[in-house]
């Protein structure tokens, strides 16, 4: 583990700022005593867990490959889904106010609509 918290700090001194590499939290332990604890962030650790090279680095790579692998299928997948949702939802919307409106109106619902699937995507993806 030395090897591993040595690099963490190599890694720390070497960014411009490395507030944003670590942070340091009040933890309560078993003995109910507070200690300071640091907590690295995400891109720091993927970074080290990519270069360690033993068995556990091997099992990180794995581990990490395995959970990128299931959130780029399911989340796509969940996305998917809402998206469906929410095309349908405007088209109902979309059906029952192009009944009462006057033409004009009519013509700026339907520019609306066509092009928010585009608009929901790239909301999607900002978020």
């Amino acid at each position: 583990m030395y090897v591993c918290g040595s690099s963490f700090s190599l890694y720390a001194r070497k960014l411009t700022m490395p507030t944003s590499v670590v942070a340091n939290f009040a933890t309560t332990a078993s003995d109910g005593k507070m200690y300071q604890v640091e907590h690295y962030n995400l891109d720091m650790i993927i970074s080290i867990g990519y270069r360690v090279k033993s068995n556990r680095g091997v099992e990180f790579r794995k581990w990490a490959n395995s959970v990128l692998k299931q959130y780029i299928i399911q989340g796509y997948a969940i996305n998917e889904k809402r998206l469906e949702a929410l095309q349908r939802t405007i088209n109902i919307q979309t059906k029952m106010l192009a009944c009462t409106l006057e033409v004009d109106e009519a013509e700026v619902l339907k520019a609306i609509s066509l092009y928010t699937n585009a608009l929901m995507l790239l909301d999607q993806y900002d978020h």
